[in-house]
């Protein structure tokens, strides 16, 4: 694995990070005991200013220093790097590749989850987003297991449990849809430029989902209540089902959980793998259509 730019200013961030503050003395010290990143050789001042504003341009992070005393440097907005932000996001892989460069002597116990194809598409999408030209597309789509021509104009990339997906105006029905990269069975861009429209925003599209559900025809966003385990709660209380959730309830046998969030199939689904672990309370259409899923699957074990 060969050591870029990029795992180098991660790697300057996460020390300085993990220090506090930390003078230019102690970064050049734990810099050169880094062989990987440093070959032995001092980090220049010009160099680690260089990267200070790489770092800002690139993760939205700002190093600054002291000014006094052993004029330390720190991060001012340390808070930034646990947003979900793209720079977050960014930060977090970069982060990760450089644990795995420096314990590569590990290559045989560590397991990663295989990402599904379709990656090769990204590139192309960036390009096409960038210049806001349209897509021609030949998309499989398992509903229908129809393939399908398409031109759409793509608005927004979203990564979500390993897989990538485009949202994008599709010509055809002219609306708005979500397009799963690994079902692009090819994709071409094309001369034709369209205008992103101005109201349109990613965040304000994705805002009360709990996936890359958001199409029309969900229902509306609501008010859920999840009644979970003490054991399953600990799992909701640190990894959040939505940025809306919060605990109204805690005592030894049970939390219960209040969201503002669109019941769609995918947080069913959800729902449905925490087992018996969780129960919704409200809203009681959501409860009734978990309590048909649930007979349908009961009937096929009892056959």
């Amino acid at each position: 694995m060969a050591v870029n730019q990029t795992n180098k200013i991660v790697w300057l961030v996460d020390t300085i990070r993990k220090a506090g503050k930390i003078s230019f003395v102690d970064l050049n010290q734990k810099w050169k005991e880094n062989e990987l990143m440093s070959d032995g050789i001092d980090l220049s001042k010009r160099t680690l200013h260089k990267w200070i504003d790489v770092i800002s341009d690139t993760f939205g992070i700002t190093v600054s220093n002291e000014g006094r005393g052993e004029y330390r440097y720190y991060l001012e907005n340390p808070e930034d790097l646990h947003n979900g932000s793209m720079e977050r996001w960014l930060f977090s892989t970069n982060s990760v590749s450089n644990a795995l460069i420096e314990n590569r002597c590990l290559h045989n116990r560590i397991v990663l989850e295989n990402v599904p194809s379709g990656l090769h598409h990204l590139e192309n999408i960036m390009e096409a987003m960038k210049h806001n030209r349209r897509l021609r597309i030949v998309y499989h789509d398992y509903f229908g297991n129809t393939d399908s021509l398409l031109i759409v104009e793509p608005y927004i990339l979203r990564l979500w449990h390993q897989r990538w997906y485009v949202v994008a105006n599709t010509l055809n029905t002219r609306n708005v849809r979500r397009f799963c990269l690994d079902r692009i069975l090819e994709l071409s861009i094309m001369n034709e430029a369209f205008e992103m429209p101005d109201d349109f925003s990613a965040e304000e599209f994705f805002r009360d989902c709990y996936g890359v559900m958001s199409d029309e025809g969900w229902p509306n966003a609501t008010r859920v209540r999840l009644k979970a385990s003490a054991f399953q709660a600990n799992y909701i209380r640190d990894l959040p089902l939505h940025e809306s959730q919060n605990e109204i309830e805690r005592n030894n046998d049970y939390s219960i959980f209040e969201l503002y969030i669109r019941p769609t199939y995918d947080f069913y689904q959800e729902v449905l793998r925490m087992g018996t672990q969780v129960e919704v309370l409200e809203p009681n259409d959501m409860r009734e259509g978990l309590i048909d899923m649930i007979k349908i699957m009961g009937e096929k074990y009892t056959r």
